[in-house]
């Protein structure tokens, strides 16, 4: 609820100040805050996104492309998704890791469940590269979604619980629950 409200606020006051940038980050963290409650508004939300979009916004704030990825996955369908990931050129590279990151995401959505495997990997060492934990966290969370979903447990397992080591020290409650989840699935005798 708080975030909600924080978000709320900060759009409207972006809204107020019409600057792009300001706006494309209250635009991503409404959509997030709005997701698990309201999709449809979440959904509005980034598709108001694309018209705000530049080349500023990847440059500066490429470390929120894949909320904004994930976010559109989760509440706006494949479509928007792809104009979205097809949007970030990749010029610079923590955008090429955005890019990647996007791309798995759209194998996976596609079931294309080997390719997105491979891609969340590669974004995965990319934001361990860049010392992004929170990122490098979501990408290995990916790749054992993957490979869950491929029947190669054994091979998921230290993967997400390397995801949910990095979410418990970060304190990333909403995706050390789905790293636990995904962990219950992997190692159902650890879940009873």
């Amino acid at each position: 609820d708080l975030a909600l409200s924080l978000a709320e606020w900060s759009l409207d006051k972006a809204r107020d100040f019409q600057v792009a940038v300001l706006l494309s980050h209250a635009l991503i963290a409404a959509a997030a805050a709005r997701a698990p409650t309201d999709p449809p508004a979440a959904r509005a939300l980034l598709e108001e996104l694309r018209g705000v979009l530049d080349a500023s916004f990847a440059y500066y704030n490429v470390f929120e492309l894949p909320q904004m990825l994930r976010s559109a996955h989760e509440i706006a369908g494949l479509e928007l998704a792809e104009q979205l990931t097809e949007w970030i050129t990749g010029g610079v590279p923590t955008q090429r890791c955005a890019r990647t990151y996007g791309d798995a995401l759209l194998a996976e959505a596609r079931r294309e469940h080997e390719a997105a495997a491979a891609g969340f990997a590669a974004a995965a060492l990319a934001w361990h590269d860049f010392g992004v934990p929170y990122e490098e966290g979501q990408a290995l969370l990916g790749q054992g979604r993957c490979l869950v979903a491929l029947g190669r447990v054994a091979e998921a397992a230290p993967l997400v619980e390397q995801a949910r080591a990095i979410f418990s020290s970060l304190g990333a409650k909403p995706a050390l629950a789905e790293s636990q989840q995904i962990l219950s699935t992997a190692r159902p005798e650890e879940s009873s």
